[in-house]
């Protein structure tokens, strides 16, 4: 928890719950056989854009 927590830090709140959104997007995506691959290169491009690509 403490990791998230300074991963966190710093960034828009409303952006972090829009990038949670996009994950469980994702995850119900997964279950409407959409290939994992293509469902998370779809992901990565979402969150970067939210929320940055972090490091």
């Amino acid at each position: 928890m403490a990791e998230l927590e300074r991963a966190a830090a710093g960034r828009d709140a409303r952006r972090l719950r829009d990038a949670v959104e996009r994950c469980d997007e994702t995850r119900q995506s997964l279950e409407l056989n959409v290939t994992e691959e293509l469902a998370l290169s779809a992901l990565t491009f979402r969150l970067r854009g939210l929320v940055g690509a972090g490091g």
